[in-house]
């Protein structure tokens, strides 16, 4: 499979969509690495504190991307500043915080999706 990007036919632009957003990931982790609160999650889910705890500096590139095209990517209600986005992000952050990565793959998947996302600021 020939990546996008390097395609000679590709006329479109494409955006790097992160699952979970990095905005998400350092809002959970200024509640992650309050003292009170960091054993509890870090024994909750070891993986999942590894990943969040990575994208200080993300050498090992761990976090999960996906290449989107830009309109879709605008779309998605993780992206930009409005107060569903941020809503948006929050709740990823909560469930981030949360421990369950199930649900978490299952909401980034569903807030990320542009159809779905158009569903959702229609009926807010």
């Amino acid at each position: 499979v020939v990546s996008v990007r390097r395609s000679s036919k590709n006329t479109t632009l494409l955006n790097t969509s992160h699952i979970p957003p990095k905005d998400s990931i350092r809002l959970a982790q200024t509640v992650i690495e309050n003292p009170n609160s960091l054993s509890e999650f870090k024994n909750k889910n070891p993986a999942l504190y590894e990943l969040i705890s990575s994208i200080k500096t993300d050498n090992r590139w761990n976090l999960i991307a996906m290449e989107v095209l830009g309109q879709d990517h605008r779309r998605a209600l993780t992206t930009g500043p409005s107060s569903h986005s941020q809503m948006a992000r929050k709740l990823l952050a909560d469930t981030i915080i949360s421990g369950d990565a199930e649900l978490l793959l299952k909401r980034c998947m569903i807030l990320h999706h542009p159809l779905t996302s158009q569903k959702l600021r229609e009926a807010l």
